[in-house]
């Protein structure tokens, strides 16, 4: 059974407290399990259409090399870690104090992420072809990745941007624990 709902607005926020991972611990105290059901909640229709887009390239590119259960390891690791990195930065950042007890995070960002990376580090010169640029090698493709979440965090969407660094950071151990 899948079950798919949009939220859009302030009026479902008492809805997404049971799903959306808080970056307030008094919250997080109280739902703890959204550290892992944030990553299977998104905002609107095109949130989760770029989400399941960049897990299904991605993620055919990382069965090519390695198994599905450590697909399955490193996205649920990458969204953990994704979390850890946003519940973090929203409390040790002065800056976000003032939205700290409102904010919350969704989406599968920091899991697609970890795949992205994870595939990248192991396989940095292998090629994808991108719709305006033509080929380009997956490492370049990483870094052009993380200086764009770097530069749009003081943007809008911080935590995101922020959730996305954790899951890139996860990848990029398992790889070099893998090749350990």
């Amino acid at each position: 059974v899948k079950i798919v709902l949009f939220f859009k607005g302030s009026e479902n926020y008492d809805f997404l407290r049971w799903l959306a991972v808080p970056a307030g611990f008094e919250q997080l105290a109280k739902y703890p399990w959204t550290v892992i059901s944030y990553m299977f909640t998104h905002e609107g229709f095109l949130h989760i259409l770029l989400n399941l887009l960049a897990f299904f390239w991605f993620g055919k590119l990382f069965l090519q090399f390695l198994s599905q259960r450590q697909l399955l390891g490193v996205y649920i690791l990458g969204g953990i870690t994704g979390a850890i990195f946003y519940i973090a930065a929203f409390n040790l950042i002065p800056a976000f104090s003032h939205v700290l007890p409102v904010s919350v995070a969704m989406g599968a960002s920091a899991s697609v992420m970890a795949i992205v990376f994870s595939v990248a580090v192991l396989v940095p010169y292998q090629e994808v072809y991108l719709l305006f640029f033509g080929k380009v090698k997956l490492k370049y493709l990483a870094i052009g990745v993380i200086l764009i979440d770097l530069i749009s965090i003081p943007a809008g969407n911080a935590g995101g941007h922020i959730a996305h660094l954790g899951g890139a950071f996860t990848g990029f151990i398992f790889v070099y624990f893998y090749r350990k």
